[in-house]
Protein backbone atom coordinates (compact mmCIF):
# COMPACT_ATOMS: atom_id res chain seq x y z
CA UNK A 1 0.00 0.00 0.00
CA UNK A 2 3.12 2.17 -0.12
CA UNK A 3 2.21 3.81 -3.45
CA UNK A 4 -1.35 4.73 -2.55
CA UNK A 5 -1.99 8.41 -2.10
CA UNK A 6 -4.29 7.79 0.84
CA UNK A 7 -4.67 4.90 3.26
CA UNK A 8 -7.18 4.67 6.07
CA UNK A 9 -8.89 2.13 8.29
CA UNK A 10 -12.67 1.81 8.20
CA UNK A 11 -13.97 -0.71 10.69
CA UNK A 12 -12.21 -3.99 9.94
CA UNK A 13 -11.05 -2.92 6.46
CA UNK A 14 -7.89 -1.19 5.27
CA UNK A 15 -8.77 1.20 2.45
CA UNK A 16 -6.20 2.45 -0.04
CA UNK A 17 -7.04 5.13 -2.60
CA UNK A 18 -4.85 5.55 -5.67
CA UNK A 19 -5.03 7.43 -8.95
CA UNK A 20 -5.56 11.09 -9.74
CA UNK A 21 -8.55 13.24 -10.54
CA UNK A 22 -11.35 11.30 -12.23
CA UNK A 23 -9.25 8.15 -12.27
CA UNK A 24 -9.22 7.47 -8.51
CA UNK A 25 -9.67 3.86 -7.46
CA UNK A 26 -10.22 2.32 -4.06
CA UNK A 27 -8.85 -0.95 -2.73
CA UNK A 28 -10.38 -2.52 0.38
CA UNK A 29 -8.81 -5.43 2.21
CA UNK A 30 -9.06 -6.98 5.66
CA UNK A 31 -5.99 -7.58 7.81
CA UNK A 32 -6.39 -11.30 7.20
CA UNK A 33 -6.65 -10.73 3.44
CA UNK A 34 -3.58 -8.51 3.43
CA UNK A 35 -1.60 -11.07 5.46
CA UNK A 36 -2.69 -13.86 3.09
CA UNK A 37 -1.54 -11.77 0.10
CA UNK A 38 1.82 -11.03 1.75
CA UNK A 39 2.36 -14.73 2.54
CA UNK A 40 1.52 -15.71 -1.06
CA UNK A 41 3.82 -13.05 -2.54
CA UNK A 42 6.62 -14.02 -0.15
CA UNK A 43 6.28 -17.72 -1.04
CA UNK A 44 6.42 -16.90 -4.76
CA UNK A 45 9.46 -14.69 -4.21
CA UNK A 46 11.27 -17.45 -2.28
CA UNK A 47 10.45 -19.99 -5.01
CA UNK A 48 11.88 -17.67 -7.68
CA UNK A 49 15.01 -17.03 -5.60
CA UNK A 50 15.50 -20.76 -5.06
CA UNK A 51 15.08 -21.44 -8.78
CA UNK A 52 17.61 -18.68 -9.59
CA UNK A 53 20.09 -20.08 -7.06
CA UNK A 54 19.80 -23.60 -8.50
CA UNK A 55 20.20 -22.20 -12.02
CA UNK A 56 23.37 -20.33 -11.04
CA UNK A 57 24.85 -23.27 -9.09
CA UNK A 58 24.22 -25.59 -12.05
CA UNK A 59 26.06 -23.20 -14.37
CA UNK A 60 28.90 -21.95 -12.14
CA UNK A 61 31.64 -23.28 -14.42
CA UNK A 62 30.08 -21.70 -17.52
CA UNK A 63 29.66 -18.40 -15.68
CA UNK A 64 33.31 -18.52 -14.65
CA UNK A 65 32.76 -18.40 -10.90
CA UNK A 66 35.74 -19.56 -8.87
CA UNK A 67 34.44 -20.53 -5.37
CA UNK A 68 37.70 -19.98 -3.49
CA UNK A 69 38.49 -16.56 -4.99
CA UNK A 70 35.62 -14.62 -3.43
CA UNK A 71 36.23 -13.15 0.02
CA UNK A 72 33.10 -13.41 2.14
CA UNK A 73 32.67 -11.10 5.15
CA UNK A 74 32.46 -12.86 8.53
CA UNK A 75 28.87 -11.75 9.18
CA UNK A 76 27.79 -13.23 5.84
CA UNK A 77 29.49 -16.60 6.37
CA UNK A 78 26.69 -17.67 8.71
CA UNK A 79 24.24 -17.53 5.76
CA UNK A 80 26.70 -18.63 3.05
CA UNK A 81 25.49 -21.99 1.68
CA UNK A 82 27.96 -22.64 -1.14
Amino acid sequence: MAHHFSTRVEGDKIVGVYGKGKHKHELQVTRQGLLAAVITIHAASRALKTARTIFIIDRMEKIGFQPNTVEVRNEVKLLHLV
